[in-house]
């Protein structure tokens, strides 16, 4: 039987009726995810001289508003702030009993805050204080690509994100930001992954590394610094490969700027559909110190294949290894699409940047016996692996030695790479494609029969409880009748078959060194680590991505 409209419209009521208390009632860890979906937004910022004074002020008005509501706390992370609407906001809360905590950047004087009883700390580490952050009451974040500054908010294009989440979840959020978590410098909301440098520098790389490289339908991207040549390599693969690519830049000459990773390669690239821009944008002011500011596209942004990237993260080597950054992977179809938008508005203003159809050649260099080595070329990016075990190596040209011809020079990998390399690289195995500045390839060998562990699915952790590599023995808990293990470390990959008593398992010696470990039964694989020591880097860093693509480990210490 059909229902009565009238029973229809009571439901609705009843719904809509619910919605209404929800959100006019005080916010709280139980009821906020039920929200969440619909209180995530972004503001851009609107340098240009046509817009309304209303549009100009959109993005510190709705700062204002929120800090004028904040409750209990508010914790604020910058790099610029001399705002003084901002400030004054912040002094009238703490006035009404707001816990008002900053942290600030070590080169600057941050002269607004004199006088405000407003306590300052300051990043205690190389590199810069850059993640630009109101996290208030726990429950909403403020972040994005712009400083709480004039220019950041009024001359420079930027990109305002508005994130609500659970008060639990700020709470965690708080912690990683203040307390730096080498294992898991990630954090994940509904439709929005969060990643923190430099803790997880190499992280992102790698994540930006791994989307240009599979990328299947489009690149784009706003970017104010473009210094890194392994993302920049692999822009002009993937467009070599017929995937369009669109980046606006940051300038307004008649040519790319010196410091883009991307210039040489543009004007020999030759006849492929990449097109860069620079963003023309000219609104500056002048200070009382003569000194001008704004005019800058300021963006760290890029929609690969729908998925937006975005954040303080400028794509370089500081903002990997030094600089305390916060990068968000944002998979909300809404905020998605108004970057769209906003690439759109931006591209129509930004002037396009000519260059000759034709290609100049560079040589690829030739694999001997595990090494790269190269004759005219000076640098190249090799690839393989998948998800964690995925790697994007800079290569560059050494010195002449064996197994390399007379004229040629042997290679050594510096850290400009998905993976954290020290000296030479020591995983010949993931040696699948070779790649030049321009994006000529050479596929080099099959993929590695390694690569795909724990790709596929997540694994789960094998509980080791003692190991000792040397004497080849360890022993475990838990009833997986384990046949196989594979070792992966700073000499390349251990196959070594298990023999089983009990608890106990024997096999061919390993060496004494840090290894990944990959436990094979008859129906599934499982992850573990051991060290001999210090943990070594490279170890540190495949915890971590493996954790971020939701496998479990743990690790114990060799014995020996």
């Amino acid at each position: 039987m059909r229902r009565p409209a009238s029973r229809q419209g009571t439901v609705w009521l009843s719904a809509l009726s619910l919605l209404w208390l929800l959100s006019s009632c005080e916010p709280s860890s139980r009821f906020q995810w039920l929200l969440t979906p619909f209180q995530h937004s972004v503001i851009f910022t609107r340098p240009e001289a046509s817009v309304s004074a209303q549009q100009k002020r959109a993005v510190r008005s709705r700062i204002l508003d929120l800090i004028h509501n904040a409750g209990h706390s508010i914790l604020l992370l910058a790099y610029g702030l001399e705002d003084p609407l901002i400030i004054d906001a912040l002094i009238r809360a703490r006035q009404r009993g707001v816990r008002i905590r900053t942290v600030l950047s070590p080169e600057k004087n941050y002269e607004g805050l004199d006088g405000t009883g407003i306590a300052r700390e300051v990043r205690n580490a190389s590199g810069l204080q850059h993640v630009k952050a109101l996290l208030i009451d726990h429950s909403m974040l403020i972040s994005g690509t712009g400083n709480f500054t004039r220019s950041g908010m009024f001359y420079n294009n930027n990109a305002f994100l508005f994130l609500r989440m659970p008060s639990d979840r700020g709470r965690e959020l708080e912690s990683k930001l203040m307390d730096p978590d080498n294992g898991r410098p990630f954090m994940r909301l509904p439709g929005v992954t969060i990643v923190l440098s430099p803790e997880g520098g190499d992280l992102i790389q790698s994540i930006l590394a791994r989307s240009i490289f599979k990328a299947r339908r489009s690149i784009r991207f706003l970017m104010f610094r473009f210094t890194d040549p392994v993302l920049s390599s692999l822009i002009y693969f993937r467009a070599r490969k017929g995937i369009p690519v669109e980046g606006i830049l940051d300038g307004n000459g008649s040519s790319l700027p010196g410091r883009s990773a991307l210039e040489d390669p543009y004007y020999e690239a030759g006849n492929i559909p990449l097109r860069l821009f620079l963003d023309g944008n000219q609104n500056r002011y002048q200070s009382a110190d003569g000194i001008y500011h704004g005019g800058h596209l300021h963006h760290k942004s890029a929609i690969i294949d729908g998925r937006l990237f975005t954040g303080s993260y400028n794509w370089s080597l500081s903002a990997r290894d030094q600089n305390r950054e916060i990068f968000f992977i944002i998979d909300r179809p809404r905020i998605v699409d108004a970057f769209q938008a906003e690439f759109g508005r931006l591209r129509y203003r930004a002037r396009p940047m000519a260059r000759p159809p034709t290609e100049t050649y560079h040589s690829l260099p030739e694999r001997r016996q595990g090494e790269l080595c190269f004759g005219e070329s000076k640098e190249a990016i090799v690839t393989g692996g998948r998800k964690a075990l995925f790697h994007a190596i800079r290569f560059e040209a050494s010195h002449p030695a064996n197994p390399c011809k007379a004229e040629e020079r042997s290679s050594h990998a510096s850290k400009h790479s998905a993976g954290a390399s020290r000296g030479r690289d020591y995983y010949p195995g993931f040696m699948e494609q070779i790649i030049g500045p321009m994006g000529t390839s050479r596929s080099q060998m099959p993929r590695s029969e390694y690569a795909d562990l724990c790709a596929t699915e997540p694994c789960q952790a094998a509980r080791i409880d003692r190991m000792n590599p040397g004497s080849g023995w360890m022993t475990l808990k838990g009833q997986i009748d384990y046949r196989t293990m594979i070792g992966l470390g700073r000499d390349g990959w251990h196959h070594r078959e298990l023999i089983r008593i009990g608890q106990f398992y024997r096999f061919s010696s390993l060496p004494e060194q840090d290894l990944m470990l990959f436990l094979k039964g008859p129906t599934e694989t499982r992850l573990a680590c051991m060290t001999m020591g210090s943990r070594d880097p490279e170890t540190q860093r495949y915890v971590q991505f493996f954790r971020f693509y939701r496998s479990s480990i743990q690790c114990v210490a060799g014995e020996g």
